[in-house]
């Protein structure tokens, strides 16, 4: 419900993927792998519904698909980030 709320849904989402992506940061230069980084930085993530979002994001991943195209698909909808994404997957 809080999720669809037009300003607070908003900023509920941006905070959770900060962290979320401030925690696959981490354990990625830490030495782990995408799969295994992702799986540990969602348990960080508090509301369900966005745990549910992430859990197919994770599934697209191990399945071979970029990070960048299973965020597009699911409920992240900032293109900025995204092509981010992109750039650090192709130059690695």
């Amino acid at each position: 419900f809080v999720l669809r709320m037009p300003f607070l849904g908003e900023l509920i989402k941006e905070i959770t993927m900060l962290q979320l992506f401030r925690s696959l940061a981490l354990l990625q230069e830490g030495g782990m792998s995408v799969v295994p980084a992702l799986e540990i930085a969602v348990c960080a993530v508090d509301n369900t519904a966005l745990r549910a979002d992430f859990m197919y994001i994770i599934a697209d991943v191990r399945a071979g698909h970029p990070l960048s195209a299973a965020l597009q698909g699911a409920l992240f909808d900032r293109q900025e980030a995204v092509l981010l994404i992109t750039i650090g997957e192709e130059s690695g």
